[in-house]
């Protein structure tokens, strides 16, 4: 998730079809860094209409699981749960969040129960289609090994989920089928817990590598357009490397269509350390 590329969260192709008497437990690896008095989201569930996509608006979600606290919200009441840390440390951290249709929430984060409490039920006896968005614009790292489950699992098995899968049979969603935005890609291997690899300028990285790769950006792109969408063939692949590039990202559009008006772009260039360097540039359609 790169929060300097223009552009919406990454979230679940297929969503989820539940009950409010379902169980469910979310568990994931997450590694994000953010500035001093930021709570950036990791992963959130929106409630949508079948064949809609999501709206990316906090109103609409069930549940919000930000950096500091976990926010849970039914049809008339909102409640906020805190871990009592804060994991936007740049640091790879292992989470699991499970509930039951009585209000029982249980934290862990990195196999230690940070919280069980009891807080607000989800409306009963109503099916839910819950859409799976992960992170936001403003999320800056990596989350890894997604999953979840239609069941709520005992201490002793979510201690040993770290570094073991739990059974599929009750797995509703694993790692798969996630639709991608300009601002957000895949990257084999993930890494997960793994700290010594150097990534997206995190601060623990322990490799000697920080010297930044350079790229270079086109001069402002400028079309007089006689057609809805006007085509800048060739734009994805504009760009010059200057020293010590792996492979670069673009927030220019797929198709390379624009509409009338002005558009912001960049391209992202990563070295094997994952240091990055960042050119920007305008299309303009008149």
């Amino acid at each position: 998730m790169d929060r300097y590329i223009d552009g919406m969260p990454a979230y679940l192709r297929n969503p989820i079809v539940s009950h409010t008497n379902d169980n469910m437990t979310i568990m994931f690896w997450i590694r994000v860094l953010a500035r001093p008095g930021e709570n950036p989201v990791l992963l959130s569930l929106e409630g949508i209409q079948i064949g809609s996509k999501p709206t990316f608006n906090p109103e609409m979600q069930q549940f919000i699981a930000t950096s500091q606290y976990l926010i849970l919200r039914n049809s008339t009441d909102m409640e906020m749960v805190q871990y009592g840390t804060d994991v936007a440390d740049g640091k790879w951290h292992f989470m699991v969040f499970s509930w039951e249709p009585s209000g029982e929430v249980k934290i862990f984060i990195d196999s230690i129960k940070k919280r069980d409490e009891n807080v607000i039920t989800f409306d009963m006896n109503e099916d839910i289609i819950m859409q799976m968005i992960i992170g936001s614009a403003d999320t800056h790292g990596r989350i890894s090994k997604v999953r979840i489950y239609k069941k709520v699992f005992s201490d002793i098995k979510i201690y040993k989920a770290k570094d073991t899968d739990l059974p599929s049979d009750e797995l509703v969603q694993g790692w798969t089928n996630i639709v991608l935005s300009r601002s957000t890609f895949r990257m084999y291997p993930s890494g997960a817990g793994n700290e010594k690899e150097c990534d997206l300028g995190f601060p623990d990285c322990l490799d000697e590598d920080r010297t930044k790769p350079s790229i270079s950006c086109p001069d402002d792109q400028t079309k007089f357009g006689t057609e809805r969408l006007t085509a800048f063939t060739g734009l994805k692949n504009d760009y010059t490397k200057i020293e010590d590039v792996k492979y670069v990202n673009t927030s220019v559009h797929e198709d390379e269509l624009y509409i009338y008006g002005s558009s912001n772009e960049v391209f992202v260039a990563y070295d094997e350390a994952m240091n990055y360097d960042i050119c920007r540039f305008k299309v303009y359609v008149r």
